[in-house]
């Protein structure tokens, strides 16, 4: 049960970030802080696997990584389609 609570809170909290955001400039600004780190890590690690054998765990922290990138990337393009549909809907009120 921990362990459900340990990878869902994190990822609920990382994709309800996005979705709670009100400007467009904290939007970017939340990706930068969170989602470059995010891409760091993978980038390390696709860059270091040539290099080494691995071991069994690598797959099981690659799931436990994977899983609040998701969210947030998820998260993101939520927020993003969100915003998009709020200026069409405002396009189409303008127009009457």
């Amino acid at each position: 049960m921990s362990f459900v609570l340990f990878i869902l809170l994190p990822c609920l909290s990382l994709f309800l970030i996005p979705l709670l955001i009100p400007t467009w400039k904290w939007y970017w600004i939340s990706s930068a802080i969170i989602g470059l780190p995010l891409i760091a890590i993978w980038a390390e690690y696709f860059l270091l696997q040539q290099s080494s054998n691995g071991s069994p765990g690598d797959g099981l922290g690659v799931a436990l990584l994977s899983f609040p990138t998701i969210a947030f990337f998820g998260g993101m393009l939520a927020r993003f389609g969100r915003w998009l549909i709020e200026l069409k809907i405002l396009e189409m009120r303008s127009r009457n």
